[in-house]
């Protein structure tokens, strides 16, 4: 009787803690909210770097930190690889 217990409470502490270990990859936001709230890093060079894609330039941008509140990419890299959906594909 007690091993059912067991395993019972075993499940249900199994899927209480599967959603809260949270998101591992791509969790940032590719949408940048409009400027001024989200300066470009060049004009505004205040808080830290964050990444936005840039479909003109066909790469991400830094913008400052500063104002833009919510969760965005902290690396071009990451910003890259995760929006890639919003860059141009250039056949050669």
């Amino acid at each position: 009787m007690s091993l059912t217990y067991l395993l019972l409470w075993g499940c249900i502490i199994s899927a209480l803690l599967q959603p809260s270990q949270g998101c591992k990859n791509c969790c940032g936001s590719c949408t940048r909210p409009q400027p001024p709230s989200c300066r470009n890093w060049k004009e505004h060079p205040r808080g830290k770097q964050l990444y936005f894609p840039d479909k003109a330039q066909d790469n991400c941008v830094a913008a400052s930190s500063d104002q833009c509140k919510g969760k965005f990419y902290d690396k071009q890299h990451e910003c890259r690889r995760c929006c890639q959906s919003y860059f141009t594909t250039k056949q050669g």
